[in-house]
């Protein structure tokens, strides 16, 4: 593809405004890798199928830390959540693990088209994340 002046949609293809959070994380295309179950490899929309806005955190499961008004929030947009880690999925390829590191995130919401609507540093931050969310979608 780079013979061609073909760029990788990855590296170029940042999403400004609409309905994602300019925090830095938001806008980017979220990662397509494979991650263990315990009883299979597969790539994460396989075994998560889309459309579904997703809560992925990076060692543990965020939906645990939403009040409950943000879980109400959240089941109203029809989010699933998942996590890597004890009890969660094997970043199989490490390709995850290097993506919290490259965006110094631990929770990062993606949204159904797979773009990245943002993103939280600690796992705290998450009860934000989801009402940013919800104030744009259900409002």
């Amino acid at each position: 593809m780079g013979g061609l002046g073909i760029q990788e949609a990855t590296k170029n293809w940042l999403l400004r405004g609409g309905t994602l959070q300019d925090d830095g994380i938001g806008g980017n295309l979220g990662v397509h890798a494979t991650v263990g179950t315990g009883t299979r490899t597969a790539l994460l929309d396989d075994v998560i199928p889309p459309p579904a806005f997703l809560l992925l955190g990076r060692d543990r499961d965020p939906a645990e830390l939403l009040s409950p008004v943000q879980r109400t929030a959240w089941q109203q947009l029809g989010g699933c959540s998942a996590h890597f880690g004890p009890g969660g999925f094997t970043d199989t390829d490490g390709k995850y693990a290097a993506w919290f590191e490259q965006l110094n995130a631990s929770v990062i919401l993606i949204r159904p088209d797979f773009q990245v609507f943002g993103g939280v540093r600690t796992p705290h931050g998450v009860d934000g994340l989801v009402h940013n969310l919800a104030e744009r979608v259900l409002a």
